[in-house]
């Protein structure tokens, strides 16, 4: 007995080289040849391949980070087909490729698409990405009031063990209030010199 293999495609039937092994409409013709004894014979049978489901070998996982670090990747691995990564700040929201950087919340998805022979797979998970804790050290210098409206504000010296961005904006802050309380001192200056004439 022979078998002869065809598949199932827009135009028709079409012979195949060996047995299928992708998910379609096949049709398998069994021949038995002819010899001395028997007549030729042949019988077909139409048959389906099914799309097979996938499902996770390996569940979603990922390691959130603090701000400033290098990200952690996330992980997962399926049956069938090969996973891709994207990331939200909401679970239903839209997702890209883009690693978030700044300190929240976000989600991670990992999908998979189907192809002929398997069926697409997602799903999501939640991360933080830590707000990063940064040492800040301030020195006011000394100073004595000299009794003019021109004083000049105190030295400032601001040391920060982290986040360069965040040392600038500190020394912007405690600038900030220097010179309010200058102009504070000024004022009172002018207010007491005023009465004493």
């Amino acid at each position: 007995v022979s078998f002869v293999w065809y598949e199932k495609q827009e135009n028709g039937w079409v012979e195949l080289q060996a047995s299928p092994v992708n998910a379609g409409e096949y049709k398998v013709v069994a021949i038995v040849a002819e010899d001395t004894n028997y007549k030729s014979a042949s019988a077909e049978k139409i048959f389906h391949i099914s799309q097979a489901n996938n499902a996770w070998k390996e569940e979603l996982s990922i390691i959130g980070w603090t701000y400033g670090e290098q990200e952690n990747v996330p992980n997962a691995s399926a049956q069938f087909g090969t996973v891709t990564y994207s990331y939200c700040d909401s679970e239903n929201g839209i997702y890209s490729e883009q690693v978030p950087t700044q300190a929240g919340t976000y989600w991670v998805k990992a999908a998979i698409e189907a192809d002929g022979n398997y069926a697409s797979k997602e799903v999501t998970k939640s991360f933080t990405i830590k707000p990063k804790t940064v040492t800040a050290t301030v020195t006011l210098a000394e100073r004595t009031y000299d009794k003019t409206r021109n004083a000049k504000a105190s030295s400032i010296t601001v040391e920060t063990v982290g986040d360069e961005n965040l040392k600038m904006l500190i020394n912007f802050s405690i600038s900030t209030i220097i010179v309010v309380m200058l102009k504070q001192i000024k004022m009172q200056h002018y207010n007491q010199k005023q009465q004493v004439m």
